[in-house]
């Protein structure tokens, strides 16, 4: 996070987290250390709020797995995001509210229709660069009140030329 609280990680340790929901899966799991509060929480937990292991399929509610996550925590510390891929054309991004105790994975963009690079956040907009419906890339402004195609915004349209490097 921008204040340094916050670090998102994947590992397959099965020893960083103790108590009501233990890593016991066996496979890669994404936690999120509070550096204030010295605790360390197991993100990548399934629907019914177990470990992702207590699930079935590749994407069961939050289980992780396989592919890749590179999580990453938002500038104002009150998201973590997720971004599960396999292989390199198309995406998945789910989120969970780090201010809100016992706030479940949101799987916000799960279509596997584009790539979708999570630029940043604006309290609950959030920022992504991709691929939907523009080769040269765009960004759009997706709203987490209103996630709905629809309710989308274009913040940079695709031009003649590739969009190269957003920050």
């Amino acid at each position: 996070s921008g204040d340094g609280r916050f670090i998102a990680f994947q590992s397959h340790a099965p020893n960083l987290v103790t108590g009501a929901v233990a890593d016991t899966n066996g496979t890669q799991d994404i936690f999120v250390r509070d550096l204030a509060m010295g605790t360390t929480s197991l993100i990548s937990i399934n629907s019914g709020g177990s470990d992702s292991a207590a699930c079935s399929g590749a994407f069961c509610g939050a289980s992780l797995e396989a592919g890749s996550h590179a999580p990453a925590i938002s500038e104002d510390g009150r998201y973590v995001i997720l971004n599960i891929q396999e292989g390199y054309l198309t995406n998945a991004v789910y989120y969970q509210k780090l201010d809100a105790p016992g706030a479940k994975v949101v799987e916000m963009l799960d279509d596997w229709d584009a790539r979708y690079d999570f630029l940043g956040n604006d309290g609950e907009t959030f920022f992504f660069k991709t691929k939907l419906d523009a080769p040269k890339e765009r960004v759009l402004a997706i709203d987490l009140k209103r996630p709905e195609l629809d309710n989308w915004r274009e913040v940079i349209p695709q031009t003649d030329n590739p969009l190269e490097s957003v920050s």
